[in-house]
């Protein structure tokens, strides 16, 4: 059913004018769910089977002998019909044969593609799913999410722009529309989402993504090497095929004979590679190079790169160490991503690329005297499209500063200020940042929905005091020593939706300015201490989600007066020794809906779960699981960050995880 279709259904059913009448609509698809509720949307989102019950489902519709089944439940994911149609499909198909379930689990796209017995009804709604999906654009974007591992999270930013720089989308907007459909349809699940409900991070569920990857490769969009098998790269006679999406994950071959590659597009790598698969002069077409979990590659190959001049999308992992000066050459670049690796300077040459759009990282910028010139000239003049310069470090040199001043597209803004000795560098940051958060006219306005800035300093030396409104951001974050008040400008920024703190000492002259800003929808508190932290009734009439993030807590920190916190969605308490419920008093907050808590927290858990069980809304408590480690100030500034976490050992956060396990939500009406 269509969301248009309900508006003529539902003008058939009479009025509720004191009659009684409820119905009830099934559907996996959430904007007709929100079509068909009323105004106080009645919607309950059906989960999934848990792993007990999975396994108990599995265990009465499979196979009577006993198997290793913790890999194929993992594929379900907790969906009944998936449980029972490979449950039944192992009992017919499987056993008989001698198959394991570890080989049905390589082979699921296969089985689901050839099977037109037991599997048929899920490859069948599978297939609706697909083919409901209107246009060409769309559905390409779909079997683009083959590409990616089993289990991995797909971060939102990286897909989209990896979708403009192979032309599968033309606008921003586009891919925009395009992943939130797939979240709409639950293709695709979130993980992480920020303070304004938008999704951060997502996974395909794992049914679903081996459809897709089968869909993907034998239409031949994309071209698969893993769990030891190149998939695909001859056709039936033999022949080499046509490349254009190449992708290694882990526990593929890192030796590969593809023959021609002169017409590949996109080279993704999760695993180590063969030197003879970086050998950048071969790809002529080259308009994605993510390598940013390649852990082999050398600097000397880098230098290769300076011949792709059609690419668009670069992300580097953490071997590299030093860019050649070649990165110049690549004027059609729209996106630069060096936050795993190590570089810490970065030619000024990047700064004069006419399409550079996101430049991430942590680095200074070097050049002579000439090239800072050059630059200054190139943006100065208008001709850059950089919207996001996160970050760079501000150091002894103020001849960055000034180029900043010239970047007029800014919209996020992240910088570590270092060795700033001497009133004259304090002074040029601080004017940089007041041109930059300045409110100049209304004409503007339509551009101000996304701007942040993140600064971390060492020293407290930075003097804000000057800044001067009128002002406007709508993120902030802060880092450092803050003192004992939070600077001035911070009132005046109008528009401020999230706001994160760090640092040693939260006082409680900071924490009573934090709770004048009336627009914030997130807030992030993290510091070694904090002074008790009162909300008072009407206090933050518009905050979604709270997290405090604390190494030394003490008793009573945080009192919530009845009336306040009156839309909080989402409360997150990442700190030990935390007391039961009742010093906090949730019943008060109406619109609640999940609670996280420390990891630690096993002791109380269980009476914070009936806590959640008493609370009208019935709340999800979970304990806090690892951090994405490119969740960089989470990472940077959380207590409970791994020192050894790696990219290959990043797992995503329970409470974070507002997937629906089900494909189905049910609307209420009444």
């Amino acid at each position: 059913m269509r969301t248009e279709l309900w508006s003529t259904i539902g003008s058939a059913f009479p009025d509720n004018k004191g009659l009684s009448c409820r119905i009830i609509v099934t559907t996996p698809i959430q904007s007709i769910a929100y079509a068909c509720s009323s105004e106080d949307r009645y919607i309950y989102k059906m989960r999934g089977l848990g792993k007990k019950h999975s396994a108990q489902l599995f265990k009465r519709k499979g196979p009577k002998v006993e198997l290793e089944q913790a890999q194929i439940l993992k594929k379900c994911d907790g969906l009944p019909l998936a449980l029972v149609s490979i449950a039944q499909f192992m009992s017919k198909k499987c056993v008989p044969n001698g198959t394991s379930c570890k080989d049905v689990c390589n082979r699921l796209g296969y089985y689901l593609e050839t099977d037109k017995d037991t599997l048929a009804r899920m490859q069948g709604v599978l297939a609706k799913n697909y083919a409901s999906l209107h246009g060409h654009e769309l559905k390409a974007c779909l079997l683009y999410l083959g590409l990616f591992p089993s289990e991995h999270p797909i971060r939102k930013k990286r897909l989209l722009r990896r979708w403009l720089a192979e032309g599968l989308v033309e606008t921003q907007d586009l891919a925009v529309m395009n992943f939130q459909e797939f979240i709409d349809r639950n293709i695709t699940r979130p993980i992480d989402v920020s303070y304004n409900e938008k999704v951060k991070t997502c996974r395909t569920c794992g049914i679903m993504l081996e459809w897709i990857r089968r869909k993907s490769v034998s239409q031949d969009f994309i071209t698969l090497c893993c769990d030891g098998i190149v998939k695909l790269l001859c056709d039936q006679g033999g022949r080499p095929k046509c490349v254009r999406r190449l992708c290694l994950h882990r526990g593929g071959t890192a030796h590969v004979s593809l023959g021609n590659v002169s017409l590949v597009r996109s080279l993704t790598i999760f695993n180590e590679a063969d030197e003879t698969l970086v050998d950048f002069g071969n790809y002529q077409l080259l308009r994605v190079l993510d390598l940013e979990e390649c852990n082999n590659l050398s600097e000397e190959k880098l230098r290769g790169i300076g011949n792709l001049l059609l690419l668009k999308y670069l992300s580097l992992g953490g071997t590299i160490t030093k860019l050649p000066i070649e990165i110049a050459n690549l004027e059609f670049l729209q996106t630069l991503d060096i936050r795993r690796t190590n570089v810490r300077t970065l030619p000024i040459d990047v700064m004069s690329l006419p399409f550079l759009v996101h430049l991430l990282g942590k680095f200074r910028l070097t050049g002579k005297a000439k090239q800072m010139s050059k630059a200054e000239q190139f943006l100065s003049s208008g001709k850059s499209n950089l919207q996001t310069l996160a970050g760079f470090i501000v150091g002894e040199s103020e001849g960055f500063l000034q180029l900043l001043s010239h970047m007029n597209n800014l919209r996020k803004i992240k910088a570590w200020c270092e060795s700033i000795s001497g009133s004259n560098g304090t002074v040029h940051l601080v004017e940089t940042v007041q041109k930059y958060i300045q409110d100049n006219d209304e004409e503007e306005q339509t551009n101000q929905d996304d701007r942040s800035m993140s600064l971390h300093f060492k020293v407290s030396s930075l003097d804000f005091h000057s800044l001067k409104g009128p002002c406007y951001l709508s993120s902030l974050k802060l880092h450092g020593m803050l003192g004992t008040a939070l600077p001035p400008f911070v009132s005046l920024l109008s528009g401020l939706r999230e706001l994160c703190l760090s640092t040693s000492t939260l006082t409680a002259d900071i924490l009573a300015t934090v709770s004048k800003l009336c627009y914030l929808q997130y807030l992030k508190l993290i510091a070694d201490q904090i002074e008790e932290f009162f909300i008072e009734a009407r206090a933050f009439p518009k905050l979604l989600r709270l997290c405090l993030v604390l190494q030394h807590p003490t008793n009573n920190i945080l009192v919530i007066n009845e009336g306040a916190l009156s839309k909080l969605v989402a409360l997150q308490l990442l700190f030990e020794g935390l007391n039961d419920p009742s010093g906090i008093n949730i019943a008060h907050l109406k619109s609640l809906k999940e609670v996280t808590l420390h990891p630690d927290q096993t002791i109380k858990l269980d009476q914070w779960q009936q806590a959640a069980r008493d609370h009208p809304n019935r709340l999800n408590v979970e304990l806090m699981g690892t951090i994405d480690p490119m969740d960089i100030d989470a990472a940077e500034n959380s207590p409970l960050q791994d020192e050894k976490s790696t990219p290959e050992n990043v797992t995503q956060r329970p409470l974070q995880d507002h997937s629906s396990s089900s494909t189905r939500l049910k609307v209420m009406m009444t």
